[in-house]
């Protein structure tokens, strides 16, 4: 399942600040600190890439940005719905200016590609290895068994090549196929998900422990003729055998402050030093579709690190409630793809989508 922008990212920092003493999201969630509009980004003028829809890391102090872009062949027939590729830019100077983009992951219309699509990722550097990894929704083609589903493929690149430029596609991609993984997170019994629920998509790899990555990603279901959002984690050691943790929230946990809310369309996530898992969290009210006439409200909530599923968030006290909100209600994906950014030289930053204004950089401050 799909939309434009399509759900979200969710990202789990800890990287510890080098530059001198700035606000932490710890203090923003206090309210000794608050969002600080910088500047609009202008990372991609062409009209057929799509930098709003994307996600970011920073490394040595280089920001990097990856984003959706549509590619000079034409469309395929067998691609209806959605031919995309993902390509990335970098960035020495906050965001200011932007190198040229340069091919991340391209569609694989192969028996056994990715398929027509390859967006709403997550990039990860092995501290180990120092490889890195690469985990995108991959759209399978109309002609393939199941139809055009949602599945989620890997890529990877050597420490030696650094993180800019193309990846490597896995031989088994895809290697989440729609369903599989949170058909066995919602027989679980803390689950608090309703089983059926498909479409993995927006994965974030937000920790390596031990020989284990960590993965959360989304999910939807139909219910009632409405679309229902969750968000599920699972681990793996190789990106092929995966095994379910649990869901981490959904429609329940965020009735209260955003009455009629579908549930979750994406976060993104940082740690705190003072324990607590943050989320900044998508939190539409009509559907998880970009439709006319819906609310896109962004509410931060935070969590026991250690014990972050359903029920246990907390919503603040010093901030407002939502944190973002469009002021063009009813704009179809009004806020989308907010995204923290935690450059240890500069400090903590937030990139979203705001369909009115544009590509906004704020700061916490």
């Amino acid at each position: 399942m799909n939309r434009y922008p399509l759900f979200l990212i969710i990202f789990m920092i800890t990287v510890p600040l080098l530059g001198g003493e700035f606000s932490s999201i710890v203090d923003l969630w206090e309210g000794k600190a608050q969002l600080k509009f910088q500047r609009e980004l202008k990372i991609d003028p062409n009209t057929s890439s799509m930098p709003g829809a994307g996600w970011g890391l920073v490394d040595q102090g280089i920001w990097y940005w990856f984003y959706r872009d549509i590619p000079e062949a034409p469309k395929p027939s067998r691609c209806a719905a959605d031919y995309n590729r993902t390509v990335m830019v970098k960035s020495e100077d906050q965001g200011r200016t932007w190198s040229n983009k340069v091919i991340v992951a391209d569609p694989d219309l192969s028996p056994k590609g990715s398929g027509c699509t390859v967006l709403d990722g997550s990039t990860f550097q092995d501290p180990k290895t120092g490889d890195w990894h690469l985990l995108a929704q991959c759209l399978s083609t109309s002609d393939s068994p199941t139809g055009q589903v949602w599945n989620l493929c890997h890529y990877s690149r050597k420490a030696k090549d650094g993180v800019f430029g193309k990846f490597t596609d896995d031989p088994k991609n895809p290697v989440i196929r729609s369903g599989a993984v949170f058909s066995e997170i919602c027989k679980m019994a803390d689950s608090h998900c309703p089983i059926g629920i498909a479409d993995e998509g927006t994965p974030n790899i937000f920790k390596k422990e031990g020989d284990y990555f960590w993965v959360s990603f989304h999910g939807a279901i139909i219910k009632n003729n409405q679309v229902l959002g969750y968000r599920g984690v699972a681990k793996t050691k190789d990106f092929h055998t995966w095994i379910p943790v649990g869901s981490v929230y959904g429609p329940d946990d965020f009735q209260k402050a955003i009455p009629g809310t579908i549930g979750t369309g994406a976060s993104s996530d940082l740690h705190g030093e003072d324990g607590n898992l943050y989320s900044l969290v998508e939190t539409p009210t009509l559907s998880l579709m970009c439709l006319v006439g819906q609310d896109w409200p962004l509410v931060l909530v935070r969590a026991p690190q250690k014990n972050f599923g359903p029920g246990k968030w907390q919503f603040p006290t010093q901030q407002a409630v939502p944190l973002l909100q469009s002021e063009m209600i009813g704009t179809p994906c009004a806020l989308s793809y907010a995204r923290w950014m935690l450059d240890p030289i500069h400090g903590l930053f937030l990139i979203y989508w705001d369909a009115v204004k544009g590509h906004r950089l704020v700061k916490v401050e």
